[in-house]
């Protein structure tokens, strides 16, 4: 797990995704945003940062890499009702479909474009009454 940003009054949005250039896009993509990304690369690592004292947010989760773990990382985010997005790779698209029975706000099939994700996760964080 890797705090990306250490600022207390930044939106906590969690990265989980094991690769560490995937982490890197997403991150820039967010620089000018008021947003402290934590990126945890495994379950055990979401567990933990459940049960700090700042909730997150936001997560956006890619399947790639996770493996079966993925179905426990879903629960574990749908229990701690942290809204979640899931990134799939297109030849995961149907195995990944059953992250939205798990909870997920929606899908997508990875390349994204940027202009739709920061539009996605903008609206999702964004509060009422902004």
């Amino acid at each position: 797990m890797t705090s990306l940003c250490n600022s207390p009054e930044k939106d906590v949005v969690l990265l989980i995704m094991k690769s560490p250039g995937n982490r890197k896009v997403i991150t820039h993509l967010f620089d000018d945003q008021q947003l402290d990304f934590v990126a945890i690369d495994n379950e055990t690592a979401l567990a933990t940062q459940l049960q700090q004292h700042r909730l997150a947010r936001f997560a956006l989760v890619d399947v790639a890499g996770l493996g079966q773990s993925i179905w426990r990382i879903c629960e574990r985010l749908r229990q701690a009702s942290v809204p979640f997005v899931v990134l799939s790779p297109p030849q995961a698209m149907e195995a990944s479909s059953n992250t939205l029975t798990y909870g997920a706000l929606s899908l997508l099939q990875k390349p994204i474009p940027q202009a739709v994700l920061l539009k996605l996760i903008g609206s999702t964080l964004q509060k009422p009454g902004d």
